[in-house]
């Protein structure tokens, strides 16, 4: 299944089994598409300009940074190819009221001065998750 967002005007291929968010949903977050396997990971999309644009690995820190601010735990920081390009990835815990963590893989992809983050949780694993994050594309 292709997903096309007219408003910031890129797709991504998504499993057949993959559901966008509910109607409403997507009302209230306009701009912002989000996604949920049945397994209940969730790829969910925050995207807006970025000035001035950093390379993928000054990028990195930044995320390594901010994630350090709001409590999380890097677990990982590396680089993904999309569309031609390195981008920033960083997998984090995200501590609960519960005591356990929600593990999450955030993916900082830029194109022509546009940050298309993504935050995905990893009930479907690392793989599944950077392979949708590859099929990302500016038609």
């Amino acid at each position: 299944m292709t997903y096309r967002d007219k408003q910031w005007q890129f797709e991504i291929d998504l499993p057949s089994d993959w559901r966008q968010a509910g109607f409403f949903h997507r009302l209230k977050n306009k701009g912002a598409p989000e996604f949920f396997s049945p397994q209940n990971a969730s790829i969910k999309f925050a995207i807006g300009p970025i000035t001035p644009v950093p390379d993928y690995r000054e990028h990195m820190e930044n995320l390594k940074r901010i994630a350090g601010q709001h409590g999380h735990t890097v677990l990982a920081a590396d680089g993904i190819e999309v569309g031609g390009r390195q981008h920033a990835t960083m997998t984090v815990a995200i501590p609960l009221p519960s005591g356990h963590a929600l593990r999450c893989k955030h993916y900082a992809l830029i194109f022509d001065g546009i940050e298309y983050f993504v935050s995905a949780s990893l009930a479907a694993g690392d793989s599944e998750i950077d392979s949708i994050i590859k099929t990302f594309r500016k038609p």
